[in-house]
């Protein structure tokens, strides 16, 4: 009988290592799954407020200083939560946006005349800059946004 439990003793320890080894791998899957879905939660967040703002561009084609601090204020987390180029592609959106806001402005107190319609022309160039946008957002977020 001695024999017997000095053997399951000694059976015992091995599994309960390896249960034990089990159990822990398991917790850190389930943790790194969970931080691979948070990451992709506020990725998406960022995203849609890209893909938000280009809507609201392309609908009013001008924007007012508000819809600007609403735009840094839902993709600032970009820099942490992207690589390089999202960061340069958000101020690219960001920049392009204050073109237009600034020649809605200039148009609204010219003349008709040249210089008029050299803005007008220069709003539909930023108009249709935006307009590509949503494929090239699409494009570049989406490397980001794989859960695999």
């Amino acid at each position: 009988m001695n024999d017997y439990v000095k053997f399951s003793s000694a059976a015992l320890t091995p599994i309960l290592a390896l249960l034990t080894a089990y159990i822990a791998f398991r917790q850190w899957r389930t943790n790194h799954l969970k931080l691979r879905h948070e990451l992709y939660e506020r990725r998406l967040s960022v995203y849609v407020a890209v893909m938000e703002f280009l809507a609201y561009v392309m609908q009013r084609a001008s924007l007012n200083d508000e819809e600007l601090r609403n735009f840094l204020k839902k993709t600032r987390e970009s820099y942490f939560l992207f690589g390089k180029d999202i960061g340069k592609y958000l101020d690219e959106l960001y920049k392009k946006a204050v073109d237009l806001q600034a020649l809605s402005s200039e148009l609204e107190s010219l003349p008709v005349g040249e210089e008029r319609s050299r803005k007008v022309l220069e709003k539909g160039e930023i108009s249709k800059w935006f307009s590509r946008q949503f494929d090239v957002t699409r494009t570049k977020f989406s490397k980001y946004m794989r859960l695999t």
